[in-house]
């Protein structure tokens, strides 16, 4: 019996959802102030893909070329990064303070830099205005960025082994 690989749409929600739930719990526990946990989360982020990807190509028996693996691994960023997009859609309606939240502590940040009032005033306007912009943007761009690094190097990693025209495979 053949074994079936996951789909890039099952291993998407798959990450999507540890994602999220480690999301979830950093806002809860207070944590999301802290930088390392973006940084976590983002390198989480690349490791889960690449393994998924590795496991891929195992689920196939390394009858996979380069690019076949790495575009399974971009599908599934692009499911992953769909779903992390409605979750912050739910997240900005379930906890609308978590705005005002952000700006305080960018404030508190500069404040602390010594920054002149002007220049905070400027930057806190700015930020108010164009704080979903940059939120939904930002995730967007790293967690692609991120994906393409993570499917570049799991397919990289993943044992391949030469197909032939004469195999009777499917890839």
């Amino acid at each position: 019996m053949e074994k079936k690989p996951l789909s890039p749409f099952q291993a998407g929600l798959l990450i999507g959802i540890v994602l999220i739930i480690i999301g979830l719990v950093s806002y809860l526990a207070g944590l999301y102030t802290q930088q390392w946990i973006g940084y976590a989360t983002y390198l989480l982020l690349c490791i889960m893909v690449i393994i998924a990807v590795m496991s891929y190509a195992k689920s196939k028996d390394g009858y996979v070329t380069f690019g076949n693996a790495f575009l399974w691994g971009f599908k599934t960023t692009a499911v992953l990064t769909a779903l992390y997009v409605v979750y912050l859609l739910i997240f900005i309606i379930v906890f609308p303070d978590f705005k005002a939240k952000m700006i305080e502590i960018t404030r508190e940040g500069m404040e602390k830099q010594n920054l002149p009032d002007d220049q905070i005033e400027t930057a806190m306007n700015m930020m108010d205005k164009a704080f979903y912009v940059f939120m939904f943007l930002g995730t967007i761009f790293f967690f692609l960025l991120l994906g393409v690094i993570g499917s570049l190097l799991g397919a990289a990693f993943a044992k391949k082994k030469p197909v032939t025209p004469f195999d009777q495979r499917t890839t």
